[in-house]
């Protein structure tokens, strides 16, 4: 397989005392993406032809774009332990919705691969292990299974947020009601690229806001720059 190292991810995080939030160092996350092995490098009393990269699935939408590796810390068991040579995909989702759930399953003939995103924007590119942390696929993917949820209704757009620090968020409630409770959702992300890191969607939870009130929260793992709020609801 040819690689193609893309670059390298860097997150810092300080720990806070009396209550605030604690990060841990996120490391430097390095990822790659990389082609295929052509049908002649594996055989099998059946032939079944290997899927090829861009996969687009026809009934969902979805694109996957290519398969690589993730090399990290891994948040998609809540485990936060650090990883390498973790099977990933690049994951791109065309459509107008956002994508509340999606699972993709990947088969080789000897092994399964489970990749599940949550909370996934429209037009949005993201990269997301394995859930397991199994390693990389070195042999051809024979089949392929998508599948999805739709979010099926908007964004709160009764919420104003503003990022104050480098890990704190201003939320301002703009309507003249009481808002029982605002779940914020946020993924880690790469500007330069334009691609989120990691399928798990960290969630932030304010509960009873004002009318014209404004809060400060910490969200886990939030560092601005490297941080994008997925959805607001």
């Amino acid at each position: 397989m040819n690689h193609i190292r893309v670059r390298r991810f860097a997150l810092a995080m300080a720990s806070f005392s009396f209550g605030l939030l604690i990060l841990t160092m996120l490391g430097c996350n390095v990822w790659r993406v990389y082609g295929m092995q052509t049908a002649e490098e594996y055989a099998c009393e059946q032939i079944v032809e290997p899927i090829i990269f861009p996969y687009i699935s026809l009934d969902t939408n979805v694109i996957i774009e290519n398969i690589g590796t993730y090399e990290g810390i891994f948040y998609e068991d809540g485990t936060n332990r650090q990883v390498f040579d973790v099977a990933a995909v690049m994951l791109y989702n065309p459509t107008d919705s956002v994508i509340s759930y999606i699972s993709v399953a990947l088969n080789t003939g000897e092994e399964d691969y489970i990749f599940e995103g949550f909370m996934l924007p429209p037009k949005s590119r993201v990269f997301i292990p394995e859930k397991s942390a199994k390693k990389e696929i070195k042999t051809p993917v024979l089949f392929c299974d998508i599948y999805k949820i739709d979010l099926q209704h908007c964004a709160d757009d009764a919420v104003l947020l503003e990022e104050r620090n480098w890990d704190t968020l201003c939320v301002t409630n703009l309507s003249d009601t009481t808002l029982p409770h605002i779940t914020i959702y946020h993924h880690h992300y790469l500007p330069e690229d334009g691609v989120y890191i990691g399928g798990r969607a960290f969630e932030t939870t304010i509960w009873n806001l004002q009318p014209g009130i404004e809060v400060e929260v910490s969200p886990l793992f939030y560092c601005k720059g490297y941080s994008k709020i997925t959805l607001v609801e």
